[in-house]
């Protein structure tokens, strides 16, 4: 019933066939739109998680008599527990109260989005934010609005209010922000809660109603509670006395890494299994490896190339399954939504080596394999010759060795491996490589081009004792060394694209033409190539 996304989706039949023999069916409430008659045909209840996201709309939740409805089953309207589904399935996840015996709190948690544009650096010089995405509802959102503008203009703090132009805008302010007030919409349980604790901000927020009373799961110094508008005006006062007195407030960072630890989308995720693992539908969970911590794999993008984001990751994923690096993309403002990708955003443009630079520091391993968005593997990835190839890096103690040979090594060595002599020419190619970050990070200059990198990093790569290394045969096999110039798509590279079921926008990007390719791939045979050129010269002398 939806557009298939390469890679990823299976036709109806076949997503049958898959779901009724797996570990565990997720069932996701929505507006509207869950399958539930998808669900009906899989018939695995016994396999089947219940994650239920409903609420009650508006200012409902703070009506007693519709909360006993719900309570009772008399409810059928937004944020009804659906009986039906906690008779049926293994699981029953529900985002908001109320909660009845066999239902899991499971709220929001900290996404990767809500944190894209913090940094434990930043200078964080706004006291106070208050954005809401709507004040229709409850009326405390505008009162709170009202209150903390009149408490900052009469206590000399600054303040942010208004609604931000976009997205990228809010998150940049927030992380900038000291404290940030929470006042739930149609729940309590509110994208804002989250956003404001993932940012390392104070919370100002109305009295915490997630878990069952006496629960400590979100028992943290920084966070002040109010049940009104005058309570409020109490927690500012105070809030506002901490802010003179000494922020941040000792132990604040270490408070913050247990707030990430035990809310972000991955605990929920964890909390899940965890419960799967105890109804004994799944074995052991074990917390996903972050990857082999001395090395990540860079891959080197910006917003204007986004739409080669999907080709490169679906290619990556298919022909790399069993990566053993953890994936980290660099971008401006925008994100790949892929868990196994971690988006590196870097903010305006300041060419390439500074946005590398931004990036390396936000990386922990201490060796990167440096990739670029347009790099399309075409093959299996052999991971075991990939290790071998890193552990060789590790006891030659290189600063760098070349996945695939262009140029190939000047001084040939057994194994596969040779070494870029220090007068060989683009002995710092952007070609897939692994580098030793320090080394890399050393050579890089504020301001220059990937093609600055490659020519003058060279020569300054020739006052570096370590070794620069190269293999003499692919090892990662990319198509062609890129799959975009000039700004265009290569037809070839198109032509792949389509052969792995991935279509690419023409509108978005334009692609070279058809005679263009076939001159470019014949001139680029030498021998026929210099006689087409020679050929050329002639006619048009």
């Amino acid at each position: 019933e939806y557009p298939a996304v390469a890679g990823y989706a299976l036709a109806r039949s076949q997503f049958l066939e898959f779901a009724k023999d797996a570990d565990l069916i997720f069932l996701l409430w929505g507006k509207g739109c869950t399958n539930f008659k998808l669900a009906e045909e899989i018939g695995r209840w016994d396999r089947t998680v219940f994650l239920d996201g409903s609420e009650l709309a508006k200012d409902r939740r703070y009506d007693h008599e519709i909360r006993a409805k719900v309570l009772s089953g008399e409810w059928v309207d937004n944020g009804k527990i659906d009986r039906g589904m906690l008779s049926k399935c293994s699981l029953y996840f529900r985002r908001e109260k109320p909660y009845v015996h066999g239902i899991t709190p499971l709220p929001y948690g900290i996404e990767s989005k809500f944190t894209a544009h913090y940094d434990p650096g930043i200078k964080k010089d706004i006291d106070f934010f208050c954005v809401f995405g709507q004040e229709e509802y409850p009326v405390l959102r505008k009162q709170a609005r009202e209150a903390l503008i009149k408490f900052c203009a009469g206590n000399n703090f600054t303040c942010v209010t208004e609604k931000t132009k976009d997205r990228t805008e809010f998150y940049k302010l927030l992380a900038r922000s000291k404290v940030g007030i929470s006042v739930g919409g149609g729940g309590f349980d509110t994208a804002r809660f989250w956003e404001i604790l993932g940012n390392n901000c104070l919370l100002l927020t109305e009295t915490i109603d997630i878990y069952e009373p006496g629960s400590d799961a979100l028992k943290y110094r920084r966070i002040f509670e109010f049940k009104d508008i005058d309570d409020l005006n109490v927690q500012l006062h105070k809030v506002g006395a901490l802010l003179k007195s000494g922020y941040p407030p000792a132990g604040l960072t270490d408070e913050y890494n247990a707030i990430l630890k035990g809310h972000s989308s991955k605990a929920r995720v964890m909390t899940v299994l965890e419960a799967a693992r105890a109804k004994g539908l799944i074995g052991s969970v074990e917390p996903v490896p972050a990857g082999n911590a001395e090395c990540a794999i860079i891959v080197s993008s910006c917003d204007a190339f986004e739409d080669a984001w999907r080709p490169f990751f679906t290619l990556l994923f298919r022909y790399w399954p069993d990566c053993p690096f953890p994936v980290y993309l660099v971008t401006n403002e925008k994100k790949y939504n892929d868990s196994r990708v971690n988006t590196i955003a870097v903010g305006d443009d300041k060419r390439w080596a500074s946005n590398m630079k931004k990036a390396l520091g936000s990386v922990p391993a201490g060796h990167i394999l440096y990739l670029q968005e347009d790099y399309f593997l075409e093959k299996k990835v052999d991971t075991a010759a990939i290790l071998r190839l890193f552990n060789e890096m590790k006891d030659w103690h290189a600063a760098y060795l070349r996945l695939v040979p262009s140029p190939k090594p000047d001084i040939v060595h057994a194994g596969g491996i040779g070494e870029l002599s220090r007068t060989a020419p683009y002995r710092t190619s952007l070609q897939g490589a692994f580098w030793d970050k320090e080394i890399l990070n050393g050579l890089l200059k504020e301001g220059e081009s990937g093609w600055d990198m490659e020519v003058k990093g060279t020569e300054r790569s020739r006052a570096i004792t370590q070794p620069f290394l190269s293999v003499t045969d692919w090892a990662l096999p990319y198509f062609r060394m890129t799959a975009i110039k000039k700004g265009r798509w290569y037809y070839d590279a198109v032509q792949l694209l389509k052969k792995e079921g991935i279509d690419v926008d023409p509108t978005k990007r334009p692609v070279e033409p058809f005679g263009e390719y076939l001159w470019r791939r014949l001139t680029s045979v030498p021998l026929v190539g210099r006689t087409a050129r020679r050929i050329v010269r002639k006619l048009f002398s």
